[in-house]
């Protein structure tokens, strides 16, 4: 830095309309290594009307922990999913239409997952064991 006579050196917020794109288009830059592990390249920025020239550093290490949190994230919120459409399974409704209702509603709350879901129609019977031929349920859920 001291042979660019560079006068400090501080971190760009990522919330800036400029760092954003700069990350966003960093798969077409060209990378250019610095040391073990780390790649970076140059960017010049006029920023508050002042000439800055930032520097955009790629780390390997810090890619595979992204990788490993994000995948660890992804399954707690699908093991999320899973348990509240176990729950959803397990209601009884009185029509069709509110089983569908409820699982158009589930749907929409649901970010990576998704579900072909089919409404079965659970005939219930008085007493126990296998009802007779002309036997009338008692009532049907949903």
């Amino acid at each position: 830095m001291n042979a660019l006579r560079q006068l400090f050196i501080t971190r760009v917020p990522q919330k800036l309309k400029e760092a954003k794109t700069l990350i966003q288009s960093a798969s077409l830059l060209t990378f250019e290594p610095i040391c073990d592990g780390y790649q970076g390249v140059w960017h010049t920025s006029h920023y508050g009307d002042v000439e800055q020239k930032w520097l955009l550093i790629h780390s390997e290490q810090a890619t595979k922990q992204e990788h490993h949190t994000l995948n660890s994230r992804m399954f707690k919120q699908a093991e999320g999913s899973r348990k509240t459409f176990k729950k959803l399974c397990q209601q009884a409704f009185a029509c069709r239409t509110d089983a569908h209702t409820a699982i158009e509603q589930w749907q929409e709350k649901q970010a990576t997952l998704a579900v072909e879901a089919t409404v079965l129609e659970v005939r219930v019977y008085k007493g126990k064991g296998r009802p007779g031929t002309n036997q009338q349920p008692v009532r049907i859920y949903y």
